[in-house]
């Protein structure tokens, strides 16, 4: 198993996992839900997460998870015999301030770090379990993965980052998931903001067979949203770490949204403004796109979108 980790966000969740690792599961939104990373060998990680109001809920939901461990066991009689038994360990030296957390590992027929965190600051129960092949069992990565883990923002106003499947951006605060799709060289995340704010992050990949046969130009062009109609010569041309950007503006009324283009392409009847970015980013062979749709020009300019394209990339 790899040293090399990067950093997964996913609804305001932010924790270092090994590199080959990748979400391969998701359920639910900000209050509730789970999502498992996997590898080729299969289930690596699983967070699932609730809220929770009581003081006492991280305790309590830690001894009922050992107690479910053992009446499973019991009932698995032969097949689901402890190789080690349950046993809480002090992996975690301090828990950020406001989130309480308990750890325990177990081996069976694979071998298991489970810990449960509790937050008084967003009111989120989480348990998180770091799964490894039988006798396989690395505490030193599942004490990195607890120790990074955390579950909001540092601030109300803080922006979210989203970091999965080498993508990296950031979120406003106040902005939520609304669909999401993801399949072989495409990924597809659409936003809802406050009033009528909404964004798409859209990448393609791999990027040299897409532009193997025409411009970035006119790639760019092909994507925009039907109803949008712009030429070559409107689009403004800067330059973001070596990378050449493509960008346009419209204003309300010359661009119908289709705000369902993840719901099988229904078309919204109102007309927003459109703030549209493009780009070929070289060191990951992907291409991208960002489309923020605001009442007015100056609201989707000012919604704070900053898409830094991967992990390793730095705001230009």
């Amino acid at each position: 198993m790899t040293d090399a980790t990067y950093e997964f966000g996913w609804r305001k969740f932010r924790l270092d996992v090994p590199e080959p690792w990748e979400p391969a599961h998701f359920e639910g939104d900000d209050a509730k839900g789970y999502v498992r990373l996997d590898d080729v060998y299969g289930p690596r990680l699983e967070l699932r997460w609730g809220l929770a109001y009581r003081e006492d809920a991280c305790d309590t939901a830690f001894e009922q998870y050992l107690k479910g461990l053992r009446r499973d066991a019991r009932k698995k009689k032969g097949a689901g015999v402890f190789r080690r038994e349950p046993k809480e360990v002090a992996l975690v030296s301090a828990w950020p301030e406001g989130m309480k957390g308990r750890v325990a590992r177990w081996s069976a027929e694979i071998d298991c770090v489970s810990a449960v965190v509790a937050c008084s600051v967003c009111n989120r129960l989480t348990a998180l379990r770091v799964l490894f092949a039988a006798r396989e069992m690395r505490t030193s990565v599942a004490r990195r993965i607890l120790e990074s883990f955390r579950d909001h923002t540092a601030s109300v106003d803080a922006p979210s980052v989203w970091s999965l499947y080498r993508m990296r951006f950031e979120v406003p605060s106040r902005w939520r998931l609304a669909e999401h799709r993801f399949g072989p060289g495409y990924a597809e995340m659409r936003f809802r903001g406050p009033g009528r704010l909404l964004a798409d992050v859209r990448r393609w990949g791999p990027a040299e067979v897409l532009l193997r046969r025409q411009s970035l130009e006119a790639w760019y062009l092909g994507q925009l949203a039907p109803g949008v109609r712009v030429e070559a010569g409107d689009l403004d041309r800067t330059e973001v770490r070596g990378d050449e950007v493509l960008s346009f503006e419209r204003r309300p009324g010359g661009v119908a949204a289709v705000l369902g283009r993840l719901s099988r392409g229904k078309q919204a009847r109102r007309r927003l403004a459109l703030v549209s970015a493009g780009w070929h980013c070289a060191s990951t062979n992907r291409l991208w796109v960002v489309d923020v749709y605001g009442a007015s020009l100056d609201e989707a300019r000012e919604a704070e979108w900053r898409a830094f394209c991967h992990a390793d990339a730095e705001e230009g």
